[in-house]
């Protein structure tokens, strides 16, 4: 599920349980109180103990909740219906991304559908889009705070239901709430602007998540040859050609569009010893050559079992003894406790990839006398190209008149009277002086 869903107030104490966090954002003490010990009689929460925020801010009849367990998690549910849990409501910005996503698809020729859920009714996709070649590709636009391991998990869930994830964000600053989804799942970053002008079709790009591949020779690369370990000192020419993964922006709608056509997809290329898996969306004759290099692809199904996305789902112990609790994690029985521990194996849970994924991965470096006669063409980049490359994340000063307010679009570039974005840039190629 892609929204956000409301915190529940344990009355009377200041706690607060955060439902999109697996540990509810409390310590597991916490727990304990509320539903017993392990060992413990099961104690039922009654009403009048939780309550849950979203309906206290409705002005509900009734909000109060408990926690119940469903598929071997805690969830929280309301005690009038035995439905739940709420919802917060959607931010603008949210809600415009998941409107411009639609529309760009269906003005590219392919189906999209908002609020699209899987047939179990397990998950949600903001916006389900049928690609060219029958594939359904399942966009999660991000803007509010998200854990490394409701991504895996969201997006595990997406590809058993057949399903391919896209996330989408807008922020990509060190501190970023959003930050976790970054090379966990097929991931897009797009130009930060205001929802009505998100609306109102106005340019934005791609700004990460989408890259080329190219042949470079080592003189033209930045920095020293990748090759160089300092031993006898640097080198910053080998005389040879490295394979490398450019980064590219383009228009939202082209990509958007590229994505369902089939003309861009989505890579996994493992870390250097297994360190960290780097996803990203590149054209297919990119995958192609990259893969003619390695000899094999790289793609989810090529990745070690204990970093793909998609794991096997877990099979269910048909014991009937009674008194062990296998409700969640969050509740566990005195003799699951007391267990010896099991001996670590290159099982698939959340926990164990969480490990393996970063943000910045090291990849093995390509090189080659010279480039193959069947190398893709690099793209030669334009002018705007390079003004988003040069730009950064900061709001935009341009003073709108008519709306008494300042743009605050991103990113932006440093002009003699200020912050402009691409839009209210003078010259959006050649920036001026203080640049």
């Amino acid at each position: 599920m892609a929204r956000e869903l409301a915190r529940v107030r344990w009355v009377g104490t200041p706690v607060v349980l955060d439902p999109n966090l697996d540990n509810f954002g409390v310590s597991i003490d916490v727990i304990h109180a509320l539903r017993g010990a392990p060992g413990e009689p099961r104690r039922k929460i009654k009403a009048g103990v939780l309550e849950c925020q979203r309906c206290v801010q409705m002005n509900r009849s009734s909000t109060w909740v408990y926690l119940r367990t469903y598929r071997d998690r805690l969830i929280v549910a309301h005690h009038a219906s035995g439905e739940g849990p709420c919802y917060l409501p959607e931010g603008p910005e949210h809600l415009a991304w998941k409107e411009r996503i639609a529309a760009d698809a269906e003005r590219a020729g392919f189906a999209a559908v908002m609020e699209s859920s899987t047939k179990d009714r397990s998950s949600r996709a903001d916006v389900l889009v049928t690609c060219a070649d029958g594939q359904e590709l399942a966009w999660e636009v991000q803007m509010s705070p998200i854990q490394a391991r409701q991504v895996l998990q969201r997006s595990h869930n997406a590809v058993r239901q057949g399903r391919l994830p896209s996330w989408l964000t807008t922020d990509l600053r060190a501190g970023s709430p959003t930050r976790a989804l970054i090379n966990r799942a097929p991931w897009s970053m797009v130009t930060q602007i205001v929802p009505e002008q998100i609306r109102a079709g106005r340019a934005a790009r791609v700004l990460g998540g989408l890259r080329n591949f190219a042949w470079r020779r080592c003189i033209e690369l930045p920095g020293r040859c990748p090759l160089s370990t300092g031993i006898g000192g640097w080198s910053y020419d080998c005389g040879d050609w490295h394979g490398v993964w450019e980064k590219v922006t383009v228009p939202v709608e082209d990509f958007v569009g590229k994505t369902a056509a089939g003309l861009y997809v989505p890579i996994a290329i493992p870390g250097v010893d297994g360190s960290g898996v780097m996803r990203i969306w590149v054209r297919p004759q990119d995958h192609d050559a990259y893969a003619e290099q390695h000899g094999h692809r790289f793609t989810e199904q090529d990745l070690p079992e204990g970093l793909r996305i998609g794991p096997p789902v877990r099979k269910r112990s048909t014991s009937s003894r009674r008194g062990r609790s296998k409700d969640s994690k969050l509740h566990v029985s005195r003799s699951a406790s007391t267990a010896r521990p099991r001996p670590r194996s290159a099982s698939t849970t959340v926990e164990q990839m969480e490990t393996h994924l970063a943000e910045e991965v090291q990849l093995p470096v390509l090189t080659v006398l010279r480039p193959p006669s069947n190398a893709p063409e690099p793209v030669a980049a334009d002018q705007a190209d390079t003004w988003f490359e040069a730009a950064v994340a900061e709001p935009c000063r341009f003073f709108i008149g008519d709306e008494a307010r300042y743009c605050q679009a991103s990113p932006t570039r440093l002009y003699a009277r200020g912050r402009r974005c691409f839009e209210h840039a003078p010259d959006p190629y050649t920036p001026l002086s203080h640049s």
